[in-house]
Protein backbone atom coordinates (compact mmCIF):
# COMPACT_ATOMS: atom_id res chain seq x y z
CA UNK A 1 0.00 0.00 0.00
CA UNK A 2 1.12 3.63 -1.05
CA UNK A 3 2.06 6.43 1.65
CA UNK A 4 -0.55 8.10 0.13
CA UNK A 5 -3.04 5.85 0.36
CA UNK A 6 -2.00 5.08 4.14
CA UNK A 7 -2.55 8.72 4.89
CA UNK A 8 -5.91 9.24 3.52
CA UNK A 9 -6.92 5.92 5.05
CA UNK A 10 -5.87 7.37 8.33
CA UNK A 11 -7.50 10.22 8.17
CA UNK A 12 -10.72 9.00 7.34
CA UNK A 13 -10.49 6.64 10.37
CA UNK A 14 -9.40 8.61 12.95
CA UNK A 15 -11.26 11.67 13.08
CA UNK A 16 -11.51 11.87 17.12
CA UNK A 17 -8.06 13.07 17.01
CA UNK A 18 -7.11 14.39 13.63
CA UNK A 19 -6.31 18.38 13.47
CA UNK A 20 -7.43 19.97 10.39
CA UNK A 21 -4.85 21.95 8.49
CA UNK A 22 -7.32 25.12 9.54
CA UNK A 23 -7.01 24.32 12.87
CA UNK A 24 -2.47 23.29 12.83
CA UNK A 25 -2.74 26.66 10.89
CA UNK A 26 -4.52 28.66 13.35
CA UNK A 27 -2.42 27.15 16.22
CA UNK A 28 1.07 28.12 14.26
CA UNK A 29 -0.54 31.68 14.88
CA UNK A 30 -2.41 31.50 18.12
CA UNK A 31 -5.64 31.71 17.07
CA UNK A 32 -6.68 27.98 17.64
CA UNK A 33 -10.08 27.87 19.63
CA UNK A 34 -12.81 25.34 19.62
CA UNK A 35 -16.52 25.17 20.86
CA UNK A 36 -17.08 22.43 23.49
CA UNK A 37 -20.69 21.12 24.16
CA UNK A 38 -19.92 19.36 26.87
CA UNK A 39 -17.06 20.30 29.52
CA UNK A 40 -16.80 18.95 33.00
CA UNK A 41 -14.49 19.55 35.97
CA UNK A 42 -13.90 16.90 38.35
CA UNK A 43 -12.17 17.70 41.74
CA UNK A 44 -9.73 15.06 43.12
CA UNK A 45 -10.84 15.30 46.95
CA UNK A 46 -11.38 11.09 47.65
CA UNK A 47 -13.30 12.12 50.56
CA UNK A 48 -15.76 14.29 49.07
CA UNK A 49 -15.58 14.75 45.24
CA UNK A 50 -17.55 16.85 43.33
CA UNK A 51 -18.71 17.61 39.76
CA UNK A 52 -19.51 20.42 37.62
CA UNK A 53 -20.49 20.32 34.25
CA UNK A 54 -21.40 22.93 31.35
CA UNK A 55 -20.89 23.87 27.63
CA UNK A 56 -18.11 26.70 27.01
CA UNK A 57 -14.46 26.66 25.09
CA UNK A 58 -11.29 26.16 24.52
CA UNK A 59 -8.93 28.21 22.76
CA UNK A 60 -5.22 30.39 22.80
CA UNK A 61 -4.12 33.68 24.16
CA UNK A 62 -2.39 35.99 22.59
CA UNK A 63 1.07 34.18 23.97
CA UNK A 64 0.10 30.99 22.73
CA UNK A 65 -1.10 29.54 25.95
CA UNK A 66 -4.19 27.69 25.99
CA UNK A 67 -7.26 28.50 28.37
CA UNK A 68 -10.75 27.39 29.19
CA UNK A 69 -14.37 28.88 30.05
CA UNK A 70 -17.00 26.76 31.42
CA UNK A 71 -20.71 28.56 30.96
CA UNK A 72 -23.91 27.70 33.76
CA UNK A 73 -26.53 28.69 35.12
CA UNK A 74 -25.90 27.67 38.27
CA UNK A 75 -23.67 24.88 40.68
CA UNK A 76 -24.66 23.09 43.88
CA UNK A 77 -23.10 24.51 46.86
CA UNK A 78 -20.52 21.64 47.09
CA UNK A 79 -18.86 22.47 44.36
CA UNK A 80 -18.16 25.82 45.46
CA UNK A 81 -16.86 24.75 48.92
CA UNK A 82 -14.50 22.48 47.06
CA UNK A 83 -13.52 25.73 45.50
CA UNK A 84 -13.28 27.65 48.08
CA UNK A 85 -11.32 25.19 50.25
CA UNK A 86 -9.16 24.98 53.36
CA UNK A 87 -7.07 28.63 53.27
CA UNK A 88 -3.36 27.75 53.04
CA UNK A 89 -0.80 29.82 54.45
CA UNK A 90 1.82 31.75 52.02
CA UNK A 91 4.47 29.13 51.37
CA UNK A 92 2.07 25.72 52.41
CA UNK A 93 2.05 23.45 49.96
CA UNK A 94 -1.24 22.65 47.92
CA UNK A 95 -2.74 19.66 49.16
CA UNK A 96 -3.92 17.29 45.84
CA UNK A 97 -7.42 17.74 47.38
CA UNK A 98 -7.41 20.96 45.89
CA UNK A 99 -6.37 20.41 42.48
CA UNK A 100 -9.16 19.33 39.45
CA UNK A 101 -9.43 16.97 36.16
CA UNK A 102 -10.49 18.66 33.45
CA UNK A 103 -12.30 16.99 30.29
CA UNK A 104 -13.89 18.65 27.24
CA UNK A 105 -15.99 17.46 23.92
CA UNK A 106 -16.02 19.60 21.21
CA UNK A 107 -18.00 19.79 18.10
CA UNK A 108 -16.03 17.15 16.08
CA UNK A 109 -16.62 14.56 19.14
CA UNK A 110 -13.02 14.74 20.54
CA UNK A 111 -12.64 14.76 24.27
CA UNK A 112 -9.81 16.85 25.09
CA UNK A 113 -8.17 16.10 28.78
CA UNK A 114 -5.76 17.82 31.70
CA UNK A 115 -5.25 16.61 34.99
CA UNK A 116 -4.12 18.06 37.67
CA UNK A 117 -5.88 21.55 37.19
CA UNK A 118 -5.21 24.38 39.84
CA UNK A 119 -8.50 25.92 41.01
CA UNK A 120 -10.66 27.44 38.29
CA UNK A 121 -11.72 31.48 38.67
CA UNK A 122 -15.17 32.04 39.15
CA UNK A 123 -17.37 34.84 37.66
CA UNK A 124 -21.08 36.28 38.18
CA UNK A 125 -22.77 37.58 35.35
CA UNK A 126 -25.49 40.20 35.64
CA UNK A 127 -27.67 37.58 34.21
CA UNK A 128 -26.80 35.25 36.48
CA UNK A 129 -24.64 33.19 34.57
CA UNK A 130 -21.97 31.91 36.37
CA UNK A 131 -18.18 31.59 33.81
CA UNK A 132 -15.32 28.91 35.20
CA UNK A 133 -11.93 29.99 33.40
CA UNK A 134 -8.23 28.51 34.13
CA UNK A 135 -5.40 28.06 32.03
CA UNK A 136 -4.34 24.62 30.04
CA UNK A 137 -0.52 23.65 30.22
CA UNK A 138 -1.14 20.87 28.23
CA UNK A 139 -4.41 19.12 26.81
CA UNK A 140 -4.58 16.06 24.87
CA UNK A 141 -7.40 13.70 22.99
CA UNK A 142 -6.91 9.87 22.23
CA UNK A 143 -8.64 7.81 19.25
CA UNK A 144 -8.34 4.83 17.48
CA UNK A 145 -8.08 4.02 13.97
CA UNK A 146 -10.58 1.47 12.57
CA UNK A 147 -9.38 -2.54 12.54
CA UNK A 148 -10.05 -2.32 9.07
CA UNK A 149 -6.40 -0.26 8.99
CA UNK A 150 -3.23 -2.96 9.35
CA UNK A 151 -1.03 -0.22 11.37
CA UNK A 152 2.69 -1.82 12.56
CA UNK A 153 5.17 -0.38 14.71
CA UNK A 154 4.59 3.09 16.42
CA UNK A 155 5.26 6.58 15.54
CA UNK A 156 5.85 10.25 16.80
CA UNK A 157 5.02 13.35 15.03
CA UNK A 158 6.29 16.91 16.15
CA UNK A 159 5.07 20.65 14.77
CA UNK A 160 7.74 23.02 16.40
CA UNK A 161 6.53 26.92 15.20
CA UNK A 162 10.07 28.23 14.86
CA UNK A 163 12.53 29.15 12.73
CA UNK A 164 14.93 26.63 12.92
CA UNK A 165 17.62 25.62 10.82
CA UNK A 166 18.45 21.64 10.24
CA UNK A 167 21.09 20.08 8.41
CA UNK A 168 19.70 18.79 4.95
CA UNK A 169 20.46 15.80 3.02
CA UNK A 170 17.39 15.29 0.44
CA UNK A 171 14.66 17.76 -1.41
CA UNK A 172 11.23 18.58 -1.57
CA UNK A 173 10.07 18.73 -5.34
CA UNK A 174 6.49 20.58 -6.00
CA UNK A 175 5.34 20.24 -9.02
CA UNK A 176 2.54 22.61 -10.38
CA UNK A 177 -0.02 22.22 -13.74
CA UNK A 178 -2.06 25.02 -14.91
CA UNK A 179 -5.11 23.94 -17.08
CA UNK A 180 -3.99 20.26 -17.67
CA UNK A 181 -0.71 20.68 -17.89
CA UNK A 182 -1.10 23.60 -20.52
CA UNK A 183 1.57 25.01 -18.18
CA UNK A 184 3.81 23.50 -15.66
CA UNK A 185 6.30 24.46 -13.22
CA UNK A 186 8.70 22.32 -10.86
CA UNK A 187 10.06 23.80 -7.50
CA UNK A 188 13.06 22.02 -5.52
CA UNK A 189 13.84 22.74 -2.15
CA UNK A 190 16.81 21.46 -0.25
CA UNK A 191 14.80 21.30 3.05
CA UNK A 192 14.73 17.50 4.41
CA UNK A 193 16.82 15.80 6.72
CA UNK A 194 16.33 12.07 6.70
CA UNK A 195 18.05 9.26 8.20
CA UNK A 196 17.90 6.33 10.84
CA UNK A 197 19.55 5.72 14.36
CA UNK A 198 18.80 3.88 17.91
CA UNK A 199 15.71 1.55 15.77
CA UNK A 200 14.28 4.24 14.55
CA UNK A 201 13.48 6.47 11.05
CA UNK A 202 13.50 10.47 11.32
CA UNK A 203 11.98 12.56 8.50
CA UNK A 204 12.43 15.83 9.21
CA UNK A 205 10.73 18.95 7.02
CA UNK A 206 11.71 22.42 7.22
CA UNK A 207 8.60 24.26 5.81
CA UNK A 208 8.03 27.89 4.86
CA UNK A 209 6.49 30.28 7.69
CA UNK A 210 8.54 29.26 10.61
CA UNK A 211 7.25 25.57 11.19
CA UNK A 212 9.38 22.48 11.40
CA UNK A 213 7.85 18.58 11.17
CA UNK A 214 9.81 15.67 12.46
CA UNK A 215 8.28 12.40 11.58
CA UNK A 216 10.03 9.50 13.74
CA UNK A 217 8.63 5.69 13.21
CA UNK A 218 9.97 2.16 14.51
CA UNK A 219 8.87 -0.85 14.12
CA UNK A 220 8.60 -1.25 17.62
CA UNK A 221 4.38 -1.70 18.64
CA UNK A 222 5.49 0.50 21.93
CA UNK A 223 7.72 4.18 21.94
CA UNK A 224 10.17 4.00 25.06
CA UNK A 225 9.43 5.86 28.07
CA UNK A 226 9.70 9.82 27.52
CA UNK A 227 10.51 9.25 23.89
CA UNK A 228 9.11 12.65 22.94
CA UNK A 229 11.33 14.18 25.68
CA UNK A 230 14.77 12.12 24.47
CA UNK A 231 13.91 13.90 20.63
CA UNK A 232 13.15 17.02 21.54
CA UNK A 233 16.71 16.98 24.01
CA UNK A 234 18.71 15.34 21.43
CA UNK A 235 17.24 17.77 18.86
CA UNK A 236 18.07 20.80 21.31
CA UNK A 237 21.37 19.82 21.55
CA UNK A 238 22.15 18.75 17.95
CA UNK A 239 21.06 21.66 16.44
CA UNK A 240 21.90 24.28 19.53
CA UNK A 241 18.19 25.93 19.54
CA UNK A 242 15.15 25.65 21.88
CA UNK A 243 12.62 23.46 20.69
CA UNK A 244 9.27 23.37 21.73
CA UNK A 245 6.80 20.77 20.12
CA UNK A 246 3.67 22.31 20.53
CA UNK A 247 2.03 19.88 18.99
CA UNK A 248 2.76 16.10 19.24
CA UNK A 249 1.03 12.98 17.48
CA UNK A 250 1.53 9.34 18.67
CA UNK A 251 0.77 6.18 17.27
CA UNK A 252 0.64 2.96 18.82
CA UNK A 253 -0.31 0.07 16.55
CA UNK A 254 -3.90 1.32 15.94
CA UNK A 255 -4.02 3.33 19.36
CA UNK A 256 -3.34 7.04 18.33
CA UNK A 257 -3.23 10.81 20.70
CA UNK A 258 -2.70 13.79 20.06
CA UNK A 259 -1.19 16.38 22.71
CA UNK A 260 -1.29 20.23 22.49
CA UNK A 261 1.03 22.00 24.68
CA UNK A 262 1.69 25.84 25.66
CA UNK A 263 4.04 27.74 24.09
CA UNK A 264 7.19 27.84 25.92
CA UNK A 265 9.56 30.84 26.45
CA UNK A 266 11.59 32.15 22.64
CA UNK A 267 15.01 32.66 23.47
CA UNK A 268 15.65 35.80 21.48
CA UNK A 269 19.74 36.10 21.77
CA UNK A 270 21.34 33.05 22.52
CA UNK A 271 25.31 33.29 22.72
CA UNK A 272 25.42 29.81 22.86
CA UNK A 273 26.79 28.20 19.58
CA UNK A 274 25.32 24.22 17.97
CA UNK A 275 28.52 21.97 18.53
CA UNK A 276 27.86 21.45 14.36
CA UNK A 277 26.43 24.21 12.23
CA UNK A 278 23.56 23.00 10.22
CA UNK A 279 24.85 24.90 6.91
CA UNK A 280 25.83 22.58 4.05
CA UNK A 281 29.07 20.21 5.09
CA UNK A 282 30.99 18.60 1.65
CA UNK A 283 32.75 15.72 2.36
CA UNK A 284 36.68 15.37 1.78
CA UNK A 285 36.70 12.53 0.17
CA UNK A 286 33.48 12.56 -2.35
CA UNK A 287 32.99 16.23 -2.32
CA UNK A 288 29.19 15.69 -1.68
CA UNK A 289 26.80 17.28 0.67
CA UNK A 290 27.11 15.06 4.04
CA UNK A 291 25.05 14.85 7.00
CA UNK A 292 26.98 11.82 8.69
CA UNK A 293 28.36 14.04 11.33
CA UNK A 294 25.13 15.93 12.45
CA UNK A 295 23.51 12.19 12.48
CA UNK A 296 26.54 10.74 14.21
CA UNK A 297 26.03 13.08 16.86
CA UNK A 298 22.30 12.93 17.36
CA UNK A 299 23.06 9.09 17.79
CA UNK A 300 25.15 8.85 20.09
CA UNK A 301 23.23 11.44 22.33
CA UNK A 302 19.77 9.56 21.77
CA UNK A 303 21.70 5.98 22.78
CA UNK A 304 23.33 7.72 25.75
CA UNK A 305 19.96 9.79 26.90
CA UNK A 306 16.99 7.54 25.64
CA UNK A 307 16.63 4.64 28.90
CA UNK A 308 16.38 7.37 31.25
CA UNK A 309 13.33 6.87 33.49
CA UNK A 310 12.56 10.13 34.48
CA UNK A 311 10.64 13.24 32.85
CA UNK A 312 14.03 15.10 32.08
CA UNK A 313 17.44 13.76 31.86
CA UNK A 314 19.66 15.39 33.92
CA UNK A 315 22.74 16.19 31.29
CA UNK A 316 19.55 18.35 29.16
CA UNK A 317 19.38 19.97 32.37
CA UNK A 318 23.33 21.24 32.32
CA UNK A 319 21.91 21.91 29.09
CA UNK A 320 19.11 23.93 29.40
CA UNK A 321 20.58 25.53 32.11
CA UNK A 322 23.49 27.20 29.83
CA UNK A 323 21.20 27.66 27.16
CA UNK A 324 18.70 30.23 29.15
CA UNK A 325 21.61 31.85 31.04
CA UNK A 326 23.12 32.35 27.54
CA UNK A 327 20.41 34.26 26.23
CA UNK A 328 20.19 36.73 29.55
CA UNK A 329 21.54 40.48 29.47
CA UNK A 330 24.79 39.71 32.23
CA UNK A 331 27.57 37.60 30.80
CA UNK A 332 29.13 37.22 33.91
CA UNK A 333 25.97 35.30 34.96
CA UNK A 334 26.48 33.05 32.09
CA UNK A 335 29.98 32.21 32.65
CA UNK A 336 28.88 31.22 36.33
CA UNK A 337 25.88 28.89 34.72
CA UNK A 338 28.85 27.49 32.23
CA UNK A 339 31.81 26.81 34.66
CA UNK A 340 28.64 25.24 37.17
CA UNK A 341 27.12 23.37 35.02
CA UNK A 342 30.63 21.83 34.06
CA UNK A 343 31.02 20.69 37.68
CA UNK A 344 27.60 19.27 37.45
CA UNK A 345 28.61 17.46 34.33
CA UNK A 346 32.03 15.96 35.98
CA UNK A 347 29.87 14.64 38.87
CA UNK A 348 27.33 13.06 36.47
CA UNK A 349 29.12 11.34 33.80
CA UNK A 350 32.77 11.03 35.28
CA UNK A 351 32.22 10.33 39.10
CA UNK A 352 34.71 7.15 38.93
CA UNK A 353 37.65 9.81 38.37
CA UNK A 354 40.04 11.67 40.12
CA UNK A 355 39.49 10.03 43.06
CA UNK A 356 42.78 9.83 45.60
CA UNK A 357 44.70 6.67 45.09
CA UNK A 358 45.34 3.87 47.97
CA UNK A 359 48.69 5.70 48.98
CA UNK A 360 46.94 8.62 49.17
CA UNK A 361 43.86 7.39 51.37
CA UNK A 362 46.76 6.12 53.39
CA UNK A 363 48.34 9.09 53.75
CA UNK A 364 45.23 11.21 54.66
CA UNK A 365 44.25 8.21 57.24
CA UNK A 366 47.51 8.87 58.92
CA UNK A 367 47.00 12.91 59.38
CA UNK A 368 43.37 12.26 61.11
CA UNK A 369 45.43 9.88 62.84
CA UNK A 370 47.98 12.25 64.10
CA UNK A 371 45.68 15.28 64.33
CA UNK A 372 43.44 13.36 67.01
CA UNK A 373 45.88 13.39 69.19
CA UNK A 374 46.24 17.40 69.28
CA UNK A 375 45.68 18.76 72.03
CA UNK A 376 44.80 22.60 70.31
CA UNK A 377 41.53 24.31 70.00
CA UNK A 378 38.29 22.15 69.80
CA UNK A 379 36.45 23.98 67.10
CA UNK A 380 39.68 24.40 65.23
CA UNK A 381 40.40 21.00 65.68
CA UNK A 382 37.39 19.75 64.01
CA UNK A 383 37.95 22.35 61.28
CA UNK A 384 41.34 21.36 59.69
CA UNK A 385 39.57 17.40 60.18
CA UNK A 386 36.37 18.55 58.10
CA UNK A 387 39.26 19.74 54.90
CA UNK A 388 41.07 16.78 55.57
CA UNK A 389 38.07 14.53 55.38
CA UNK A 390 37.34 16.63 51.47
CA UNK A 391 40.74 15.41 50.29
CA UNK A 392 38.76 11.78 49.69
CA UNK A 393 36.43 13.09 47.70
CA UNK A 394 37.69 14.51 44.00
CA UNK A 395 37.15 17.79 43.20
CA UNK A 396 36.96 18.95 39.93
CA UNK A 397 40.10 20.16 38.80
CA UNK A 398 41.08 16.49 40.13
CA UNK A 399 38.37 15.58 37.14
CA UNK A 400 39.46 17.40 34.38
CA UNK A 401 43.10 16.17 35.32
CA UNK A 402 42.21 12.96 34.48
CA UNK A 403 40.42 13.54 31.07
CA UNK A 404 43.03 15.46 29.93
CA UNK A 405 45.30 12.53 30.19
CA UNK A 406 42.80 10.31 28.83
CA UNK A 407 42.92 13.10 25.87
CA UNK A 408 39.68 13.95 25.94
CA UNK A 409 40.51 17.68 26.37
CA UNK A 410 42.93 20.11 26.60
CA UNK A 411 45.44 21.16 29.24
CA UNK A 412 44.16 25.13 27.71
CA UNK A 413 40.77 24.05 28.24
CA UNK A 414 41.35 23.52 32.18
CA UNK A 415 43.45 26.60 32.47
CA UNK A 416 40.67 28.76 30.98
CA UNK A 417 37.79 26.90 33.05
CA UNK A 418 39.79 27.62 36.70
CA UNK A 419 40.33 31.22 35.56
CA UNK A 420 36.77 31.46 34.78
CA UNK A 421 35.48 29.41 37.81
CA UNK A 422 37.69 31.37 40.41
CA UNK A 423 36.48 34.85 39.06
CA UNK A 424 32.86 33.92 38.62
CA UNK A 425 32.03 32.24 41.93
CA UNK A 426 34.46 34.34 43.80
CA UNK A 427 34.51 37.65 42.21
CA UNK A 428 31.25 38.09 40.63
CA UNK A 429 31.06 41.47 38.11
CA UNK A 430 35.04 42.32 39.20
CA UNK A 431 36.26 43.48 36.04
CA UNK A 432 40.13 41.90 36.93
CA UNK A 433 40.07 39.98 34.22
CA UNK A 434 40.50 42.10 30.93
CA UNK A 435 37.96 41.89 28.79
CA UNK A 436 39.56 40.00 26.17
CA UNK A 437 40.78 37.79 27.99
CA UNK A 438 37.57 36.83 29.77
CA UNK A 439 36.07 36.35 26.27
CA UNK A 440 38.89 33.93 25.23
CA UNK A 441 38.38 32.40 28.51
CA UNK A 442 34.44 32.06 28.04
CA UNK A 443 35.07 30.53 24.55
CA UNK A 444 37.22 27.99 25.67
CA UNK A 445 35.17 27.18 28.48
CA UNK A 446 32.19 26.79 26.02
CA UNK A 447 34.37 24.04 23.90
CA UNK A 448 35.59 22.17 27.21
CA UNK A 449 31.27 21.80 28.05
CA UNK A 450 30.86 20.27 24.87
CA UNK A 451 34.30 18.23 24.94
CA UNK A 452 32.99 16.87 28.14
CA UNK A 453 29.75 15.88 26.55
CA UNK A 454 31.52 14.11 23.53
CA UNK A 455 33.49 12.20 25.78
CA UNK A 456 30.22 11.22 27.84
CA UNK A 457 28.01 10.12 24.65
CA UNK A 458 30.97 8.59 23.05
CA UNK A 459 31.11 10.76 20.40
CA UNK A 460 34.24 11.31 17.79
CA UNK A 461 33.65 13.47 14.78
CA UNK A 462 33.72 17.08 13.56
CA UNK A 463 32.57 19.88 15.73
CA UNK A 464 33.01 23.92 16.00
CA UNK A 465 35.93 25.22 17.51
CA UNK A 466 34.54 28.84 18.77
CA UNK A 467 37.48 29.82 20.71
CA UNK A 468 39.59 29.88 17.16
CA UNK A 469 39.08 32.98 14.91
CA UNK A 470 37.21 31.84 11.87
CA UNK A 471 35.47 28.87 14.13
CA UNK A 472 37.68 26.44 12.51
CA UNK A 473 35.86 22.99 12.40
CA UNK A 474 38.46 20.56 13.95
CA UNK A 475 38.04 16.88 14.97
CA UNK A 476 37.18 15.33 18.22
CA UNK A 477 39.34 14.07 20.15
CA UNK A 478 41.07 17.07 20.58
CA UNK A 479 44.41 17.33 19.23
CA UNK A 480 44.16 15.60 16.21
CA UNK A 481 44.29 16.94 12.81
Amino acid sequence: MSLQMRTQIYSKFDESVKLSAKEINDLQRGQWEIDCPQMILESRDEKSPVTFRGAGYIKQTDNHQFIFKIFSQGAEESFYSALRGKSLLPGEQIPESDYFDFRAIDQTGREWKCERLLKPDTKHTATGEIIFAGKLPEIYCEGEISVKVECKGSSLNFHIFENIEIPCNKKTKRVKNIASGAQKSTHESLNVWKFSCCGFDFLMVKEEGNLLKVHTTTKSPQLPEFFSERVIETLQFVLGHPVTAEIQCFRFGNNTKCVLRSYGHTRTNPRFKPPLRPSLMVDAKTHKVTTIHHRNLFEKYLKHVIDYGCLSHPLWAQLNAVYEASDGMFTDAYALTLTVAIESLLRMEFSALGKPSENELKLIKAAMKHLKKWDGDTAMKKRIMGSIGTFKTPRAGDRLRALIQAKAITEEELISWTRLRNRSAHNYQNNELPTQDFKLHLKKVEVLFYHLIFHAIGYKGLYVDYSTPGWAIKQYPPNLP
